[in-house]
């Protein structure tokens, strides 16, 4: 994770996570035993999580290109107009990166009716996951995926639409906000995305 924020911040991390859960899903379809709606089902996830690295990749293209006006920018999105706080805000629900690491799949209660990119993917996952129609290793490996896919989003959230838009991150040092950010997650015990515990608090 940590060398994908390096290399291409967290729209490469989520593309490189993306393309790992594309790579599961062409393996199932060249299964006989792999159920069309499955498919369908995980090709949803992937499109889903590609609308996320979308967002994640035009803020940080942005960033780059305008660092001076960046966080006073609006942005064009499906037909809407967006602070940058609230676009970071699609892809991240607001709660803290560890909090996300810990529990991906639960969302903070403050956002759970506002249809976000970030919400469309995780209800997307949990048809998923409650169809029980997946092989346990397969469940197991897309469940990682997904959560890595949600934490990557967070971070964008924290780092861009908190700090960034509050003038607390210059825009040039966004790629190394994030990593120092991943960095002090991986300090508090959690080192895998769902797995580990923080002030007692056990993952799912």
């Amino acid at each position: 994770f940590s060398a994908a924020i390096e290399t291409a911040a967290a729209s490469g991390a989520t593309n490189l996570y993306l393309a790992q859960l594309d790579a599961v899903i062409k393996t199932l379809e060249a299964q006989p035993t792999a159920s069309t709606e499955t498919i369908a089902n995980l090709k949803a996830l992937s499109t889903q999580g590609h609308q996320i690295a979308g967002i994640q990749k035009l803020l940080e293209e942005q960033a780059k290109a305008n660092p001076d006006t960046f966080k006073d920018q609006q942005f064009e999105w499906n037909g809407k107009t967006y602070t940058l706080g609230q676009m970071a805000r699609l892809v991240g629900g607001g709660a803290s990166p560890e909090e996300v690491a810990l529990q991906p799949f639960n969302p903070p209660q403050h956002i759970a009716m506002e249809r976000t990119e970030v919400l469309k993917f995780i209800n997307l996952y949990k048809q998923i996951e409650n169809s029980n129609q997946l092989q346990p290793e397969v469940q197991q490996a897309v469940k990682k995926l997904a959560g890595n896919i949600i934490f990557s989003g967070e971070l964008t959230e924290d780092i861009i639409g908190y700090h960034t838009s509050r003038g607390r991150i210059e825009a040039d040092k966004i790629r190394e906000a994030m990593l120092s950010r991943v960095t002090e997650v991986n300090a508090n015990g959690i080192c895998t995305i769902g797995q580990g515990k923080r002030n007692g608090q056990s993952c799912q």
